[in-house]
C-alpha cells in the first residue's frame, strides 16, 4: 500500500495519509501498524474513508 507518513507536529505521534481514495485500510500491514504504534505511541489515519465500526475492527 502506498501511503505518506508525517510527524504529528512537535508531539509524539505520526499521521498516515492514504494516497488512494479506494485503498482498503485492512490492507495496511499489521506488522507495519504495530511498528508505527511502538515507535510513536499515537497514529492517526487520514483519508481512508472508513466508518467508525470499520476503524474499531481495524484497531
Amino acid at each position: 500500500m502506498k501511503h505518506k507518513i508525517e510527524l504529528l507536529g512537535r508531539r509524539p505521534g505520526k499521521i498516515v495519509y492514504n494516497s488512494n481514495d479506494y485503498e482498503d485500510i485492512f490492507r495496511f500491514r499489521k506488522a507495519e501498524n504495530i511498528d508505527l504504534l511502538d515507535s510513536s505511541g499515537v497514529v492517526l489515519f487520514r483519508y481512508f474513508g472508513v466508518t467508525p465500526i470499520q476503524m474499531k475492527a481495524f484497531s
